[in-house]
């Protein structure tokens, strides 16, 4: 990546194959989560700003704001006192990026409860499902697209055996987070607990990614790594099927 405050450097690559698989991910994470999406006429346009806001709110928003603590951190207390509690340092960039994600998925849902109205707790937990899934999507076309750029191939599947796949495997349950915390938030909206959704949201993003950092420490395995993700992944959908199955009732 030549330069991350470069909106262009978050827009997937164009290799169909990244692009479609992320395509079928959402949709799959999609009717898991909000079964009968397809009812609500708002899930398009909502899923298409999800694809449209993820390189922006990358780029201008998450990017300098995590920059911008670095420098700070460092200033304060110096990049060997930063380096030496990485696993403190690393907390403010962690919640930083769950702030920023969580934040863009909600504001198109919001949009939606403002002009259309709740009109039942369905449009907004499927809008938010959308929103989610399709911030989702971009993301692991982007991720993915990079794995294909690299070079990835059924050859080099075959040499490196089932690690080939970790990045493939790590991107679905990574989808599914990001429609359920969608869903989440949709669920605030309807039964006015947006601010304490918000934070659940936030705080679920944030310890999905702090385990990468145990990683950067050496203090946790890379394919453990995976594992923790999926994990976390599926309780995060669970969650978000246990509030919609409330909200039905």
């Amino acid at each position: 990546m030549s330069n991350p405050f470069d909106v262009w450097s978050w827009v997937p690559q164009p290799y169909p194959a990244a692009i479609l698989l992320a395509l079928l991910v959402g949709l799959i994470w999609l009717s898991v989560v909000a079964p009968g999406w397809w009812r609500t006429a708002a899930v398009l346009p909502v899923a298409l700003v999800g694809i449209v806001l993820f390189a922006p709110a990358i780029a201008w928003l998450q990017v300098p704001l995590q920059a911008a603590t670095g420098s700070l951190l460092v200033s304060t207390f110096g990049a060997q006192a930063v380096g030496h509690n990485l696993l403190l340092a690393a907390i403010p960039s962690t919640l930083e990026s769950g702030i920023v994600q969580e934040a863009v998925k909600l504001l198109p849902v919001l949009l939606y409860v403002v002009l259309v109205g709740p009109r039942g707790e369905k449009g907004p937990l499927r809008v938010g499902a959308a929103a989610g899934a399709a911030f989702g999507a971009m993301e692991a076309a982007w991720a993915l697209g990079l794995v294909f750029a690299a070079g990835f191939s059924l050859d080099t599947l075959q040499l490196s055996g089932w690690q080939g796949v970790l990045p493939f495997w790590e991107r679905f349950f990574v989808v599914g987070f990001h429609t359920a915390s969608g869903l989440i938030l949709g669920y605030g909206l309807v039964f006015g607990l947006a601010p304490l959704m918000y934070v659940v949201a936030v705080l679920m993003h944030s310890l999905l990614n702090y385990p990468i950092v145990l990683v950067q420490a050496n203090l946790l395995d890379p394919i453990a790594l995976e594992g923790i993700i999926a994990v976390w992944a599926l309780l995060c959908v669970a969650l978000a099927i246990v509030l919609r199955r409330h909200a039905g009732r």
